[in-house]
């Protein structure tokens, strides 16, 4: 019924996402300029209304976020979820999703404002400031999955993405805390969704989506201190992943490698075999390295550690020459990083911890 209006919304919102790459606040101020002609011209009860100005609220939310304002993000995104259960009001079951994704992008901005949309080695600690919007974060993934969650019980396919997605994300946050339990409770809950979805499509995405959870289930199992179970959630992995790696040899290759890597230090953890040790190390350089000749060095810095810490572990062992070939190898490589990167601080900060591992004195200190 509206369908010129709904054009001409499109076509401006598609001129300010141009704008925006160079002029993100001049594009924000046309999308605001754009919604109050839509709102004098649409009737505010219909899906086209609401669909124009949820898209708006939720493109100025996310020019926010990049820039890291997270407050003014916050309001769009509120606004972002009104418009959406409006729209939900006039069909639940048809606009359930809508709401789910309004929800779940508040969220992400709670989870990136402070710092828990990734984890490390250490947990962290919450303070006054940072407890209200992990909590706030917490709740609207609850929502999202709350609110689509009949969708999801019959199979939806995007409704069960977006309740793993959500789940996925709560996991993070815990393991962010330190939370490992919780966490991995709710990362085996996205693998067996995830599992249902590639056993019903059986392609590249699902199964890389499938691969790359198992991953990470592996690495919070390690942070848990459970060696045996981040193996087996590991070889799952890399066999998802080797299923469809020829459609797509080097974001799977990558991520093969990172598996064996990480693989070979559940091995030296569980006392396997020198044989299986290392056959897991070669494995892991083997693969690293056919990336990079195959995508003109895509994946440097995996290759950079896959070698070094190889390297390391031989001559833990007391191999000396080949863990000195390894690290090498690797040193070669981060001074070609450091050549075609000079601003990138991860791998001068790798070229440098390989030049202490190898005793290379630097002009400065010779």
């Amino acid at each position: 019924m509206y369908e010129k209006e709904v054009q001409k919304a499109q076509e401006r919102l598609n001129a300010a996402l141009t704008l925006a790459k160079q002029q993100p606040d001049e594009a924000i101020n046309m999308i605001l300029d754009m919604q109050k002609w839509v709102e004098e011209t649409l009737p505010n009860d219909c899906p086209e209304f609401y669909g124009i100005v949820i898209t708006y609220n939720e493109v100025i939310g996310d020019l926010r976020m990049r820039a890291r304002k997270f407050v003014e993000a916050e309001t769009y995104y509120k606004q972002m979820v009104q418009f959406a259960q409006k729209l939900h009001e006039l069909d639940k079951s048809k606009y359930d999703l809508r709401l789910g994704m309004a929800y779940a992008k508040l969220a992400n901005n709670c989870r990136t404002c402070i710092g828990c949309n990734a984890f490390g080695n250490q947990p962290r600690a919450l303070n006054e400031k940072t407890q209200r919007p992990f909590d706030a974060g917490m709740n609207f993934y609850k929502a999202a999955i709350t609110v689509t969650q009949e969708n999801a019980k019959k199979g939806s396919g995007k409704h069960l993405e977006l309740r793993a997605d959500c789940i996925a994300a709560m996991a993070v946050m815990n393991t962010s805390i330190g939370n490992y339990k919780d966490a991995i409770a709710m990362y085996k809950d996205v693998v067996s969704i995830q599992k249902a979805i590639y056993q019903a499509l059986d392609n590249k995405e699902a199964g890389v989506k499938l691969g790359t959870s198992m991953s990470t289930l592996a690495t919070i199992y390690s942070l848990y201190k459970d060696a045996e179970n981040a193996q087996d959630s590991l070889e799952d992995s890399i066999y998802v992943l080797s299923e469809h790696e020829q459609e797509d040899p080097v974001r799977s290759g990558i991520l093969i490698a990172r598996n064996y890597m990480n693989l070979a230090g559940c091995y030296v953890l569980l006392k396997h075999d020198q044989e299986e040790i290392d056959s897991a190390y070669e494995k892991a350089t083997q693969k690293i390295s056919m990336v990079n000749a195959l995508a003109k060095n895509a994946a440097l810095g995996d290759e950079i550690t896959c070698y070094m810490l190889s390297g390391q572990y031989y001559q833990s062992r007391g191999n000396k020459e080949k863990g000195g070939k390894q690290l090498n190898h690797a040193y070669e490589l981060a001074k070609t990083a450091c050549q075609q990167a000079p601003a990138n601080k991860q791998f001068e900060a790798m070229k440098k911890r390989l030049e202490m591992l190898l005793g290379i004195k630097t002009e400065g200190e010779a």
